[in-house]
């Protein structure tokens, strides 16, 4: 069993004030970026802290945001992207734009090498995704992109939590198909533990069909908070869901249960 023991900030109920005006009443979280001016606000709201404590702040709204590093043009099967690495998963570039267009973004093919990608950025391979009007929660994706978009266009991805510090977990969030979606207190309560897992046991993200740590699909995306799902850890080996573990080292696969430090026994 893994346990952990949870308390309000400062023993008290009432909620921390923080404005983000500036951004609409958003929380901003800029992936990637050196620079994290929202996530800042909340730690001078909060203080800073000295002992080891997993701390997590529950935002009402939060928009998480990719830019766009390099000019991109109609057709393109590969983006420039700010930042060292990009995840995989659904986005929108240039939301709220007459250029918004929702995509996908996949690993790039091994072969044949892209080039080096511009200073400061990492290649990924996307899609655009195109409704299916018989079944609008089942989109397909075509290569390359339908429009051309210039330097540091947003992008918006796809996230319900961050696993930060302090852990950011939001009640709304822009889902899958670009809908601002609001989490019951169960599914908050679960993505808490998500995060959780990621600071507090180093988990990484695994497919799976039950678990604390699943990425599922489409639409029961557990880093979403959608979907429904229990806090039970694994013994077995099980997938991950991209090529890397949470320390940046390759890997295909992960035991869960052998990632939790345990005291060792008394002779």
């Amino acid at each position: 069993m893994v346990k952990f023991d949870i308390q309000n900030h400062n023993n008290s109920t009432s909620p921390v004030p923080v404005d983000f005006s500036d951004d609409k009443g958003y929380f901003v979280y800029h992936i990637g970026g050196s620079s994290q001016p929202a996530l800042e606000k909340i730690r001078a709201a909060i203080g800073k802290h000295t002992d080891n404590v997993t701390r997590v702040v529950i935002v009402r709204k939060m928009r998480s945001v990719y830019i766009l590093a390099a000019d991109a043009r109609a057709g393109d099967t590969r983006i420039a992207i700010k930042g060292s690495s990009v995840l995989t998963g659904k986005a929108t570039i240039a939301p709220g734009t007459n250029k918004e267009e929702k995509v996908r973004f996949i690993p790039l093919p091994t072969s044949p090498s892209p080039p080096p990608p511009p200073s400061g950025s990492a290649w990924i391979g996307v899609e655009r995704m195109v409704q299916n009007s018989q079944n609008p929660n089942t989109p397909s994706f075509i290569a390359g992109l339908k429009n051309s978009h210039s330097a540091n266009t947003e992008i918006e991805y796809r996230a319900g939590g961050w696993s930060t510090d302090p852990i950011i977990v939001a009640e709304e969030y822009i889902n899958h198909l670009g809908v601002i979606t609001s989490k019951d207190l169960n599914v908050i309560k679960t993505s808490i533990m998500h995060e959780v897992g990621h600071v507090g046991l180093n988990l990484t993200d695994i497919i799976d069909t039950v678990d604390d740590n699943t990425y599922r699909g489409m639409s029961e995306n557990m880093m979403d908070g959608e979907g429904n799902a229990d806090s039970r850890l694994h013994y077995c080996p099980r997938p991950l869901r991209r090529d890397k573990d949470r320390s940046g080292t390759p890997a295909t696969e992960e035991n869960q249960w052998e990632k939790i430090e345990r005291p060792e026994p008394e002779p």
